[in-house]
């Protein structure tokens, strides 16, 4: 159940991060208890309490870190390609491989053995692999009806924020810190072309979206606030 491979590579790249450790800490989680036991273990051994204090150095299974974010985070999968399907499917789910691959709030860096990745794990390494194209990304420039929406949502007791990156994209108003929530506030920037492909790809990577268009309310971002926060609510009762 443990890929020591993966704990020596994530031993070395902490070691480089040692050196300049960021501002906002260093996270190192896994899918899998038993890998992230592994790293914990290592990484007590070759540090002390000082320095991991220094770091700000912390380690843990992706379902301790929800709702938790560092500056620079290393996710080591633990797995191979003969792993049991069932190791598979469980680090491809789209809950918890969203949460996964959003926690870092500047670097992710992906520690993997899969030689032959397949489903949303290889798409999401195929496409991490793939150089940035500046055409392709979305402007984070402020909304103003986005912007009082989420002023209201906030004030009713909902955790926002707003600009939500996404691979390539961004959503609008992420709503929650434990699924992946998110309210589109308009039809994006491209067009409707781009709209809809950003739809279907966060909707496949287990993202619950909802429009929240300022015409659908008359621009009263109070309205707006109450009603998607008690559909959200209703949804997530009857999941």
């Amino acid at each position: 159940g443990v890929n020591q491979a993966e704990v020596a590579t994530v031993l070395d790249l902490v070691a480089t991060l040692a050196a300049q450790p960021p501002p906002g800490g260093v996270a190192v989680i896994s899918p899998f208890r038993a890998q992230a036991d592994a790293v914990e273990t290592a990484l007590l051994s070759a540090y002390d309490v000082d320095a991991i204090e220094r770091i700000g150095l912390r380690t843990g299974t992706v379902h301790a870190f929800q709702g938790s974010e560092a500056d620079v985070v290393i996710a080591t999968l633990g797995l191979v390609d003969d792993d049991p399907p069932a190791r598979h499917r469980f680090v491809a789910e789209p809950n918890l491989f969203n949460v996964l691959v959003t926690r870092a709030r500047k670097q992710l860096t992906v520690v993997t053995s899969l030689q032959a990745p397949e489903g949303i794990v290889g798409d999401y390494l195929r496409y991490a692999g793939q150089p940035l194209d500046a055409t392709g990304t979305e402007s984070a420039a402020p909304d103003p009806w986005a912007s009082a929406l989420a002023v209201e949502l906030t004030r009713i007791g909902l955790p926002v924020r707003s600009g939500y990156p996404v691979g390539r994209w961004r959503v609008d108003l992420c709503v929650s810190d434990e699924a992946p929530i998110g309210l589109v506030c308009g039809v994006h920037p491209d067009g409707v072309a781009a709209h809809i492909e950003r739809q279907r790809t966060l909707t496949r990577a287990g993202w619950r979206l909802y429009d929240a268009f300022a015409s659908r309310w008359s621009d009263d971002p109070i309205r707006a606030a109450l009603d998607l926060a008690t559909r959200i609510h209703d949804d997530g009762s009857h999941r």
